[in-house]
């Protein structure tokens, strides 16, 4: 292990300085760990010519993708609730809703690189109309037909529905 003393100017050029004590270690696997009194340890590492950090993403919520998850391969290093730099995460929507957005976005500087997508519920066609009698709709006249609405027949009168239920869904 190499232990050596980093000589740091005392003024650096945006103004804040640097402690003339500042080490670093290089250890076993080229791992540089460092210490400094520093009023901004990211300026050191500006100065160094190097960040010496990952950028992380957070991981969506459920409550982000309602209808819908994300798929991933568990990083090695990962405390579960953020996503290392240039990590994929692909959407999938559940059954009866449809993606509007990317399939898979990246995280990129701190940030996924594109929105998370969202799922939309899949509309349907207009139910066929009835000879001699009308339909409804349990969830109201005006609210698009999505699956999993149900539609009510109702016969004129004099007639009756012949082999199909009274309502569909």
């Amino acid at each position: 292990m190499l232990n050596k003393k980093l000589e740091i100017l005392q003024k650096l050029d945006n103004g804040e300085s640097a402690s003339p004590d500042a080490e670093y270690v290089l250890n076993k696997g080229n791992t540089i760990s460092h210490s400094a009194a520093l009023q901004s340890v990211e300026t050191l590492l500006d100065y160094m010519g190097q960040r010496g950090f990952d950028y992380d993403c957070p991981f969506p919520t459920k409550e982000q993708i309602p209808n819908g998850r994300y798929f991933y391969r568990a990083p090695e290093h990962t405390n579960w609730k953020m996503a290392p730099e240039n990590y994929p995460l692909r959407f999938r929507c559940s059954r009866g809703f449809v993606k509007k957005g990317a399939a898979t976005i990246v995280c990129r500087d701190s940030r996924w690189t594109r929105s998370i997508p969202k799922c939309l519920a899949m509309k349907c066609t207009d139910p066929p109309a009835l000879l001699n009698g009308n339909y409804t709709l349990d969830n109201g006249e005006n609210h698009p037909l999505t699956i999993g609405t149900k539609v009510i027949y109702t016969c004129d009168p004099g007639y009756h529905l012949h082999n199909f239920a009274d309502s569909v869904t």
